[in-house]
């Protein structure tokens, strides 16, 4: 089988275009994608006090984010921040939130008299 020379200089025109062109999309395609670059977040954990609240629930005191300007003892104003209380079930405080240690006194044994009726 004999192939004129004019139809396989076409043949291979057709080919070298249809290979160009898919090359560009392929370059293209490569260069309009960039990769995703992750933020690096660090966190830091602190241990946060558990105490009990005036109701005798577990909390644990997180700074709320908000300053305040309060009058110092001078009468100077001074930037402090609040703190807001966040409940922690099934934690045992084991201070109040004044500071003072809670002292647990054991329930009395039951009445023999009263358990009988």
């Amino acid at each position: 089988m004999r192939i004129s020379q004019p139809a396989l200089s076409m043949l291979a025109l057709a080919v070298a275009v249809h290979l160009m062109a898919t090359g560009t999309q392929v370059a293209a395609a490569d260069l309009g994608v960039t990769g995703v670059k992750k933020k690096v977040v660090r966190v830091i954990h602190t241990r946060m006090r558990v105490v009990a609240d005036y109701d005798g629930t577990a909390v644990v005191l997180r700074p709320s984010g908000k300053a305040v300007l309060v009058a110092g003892p001078d009468g100077a104003p001074v930037l402090t921040g609040l703190l807001e209380t966040r409940p922690v079930p099934g934690a045992m405080p084991t201070h109040t939130i004044n500071g003072d240690p809670l002292v647990f006194v054991p329930l009395p044994p039951p009445r023999r008299d009263l358990l009988n009726r």
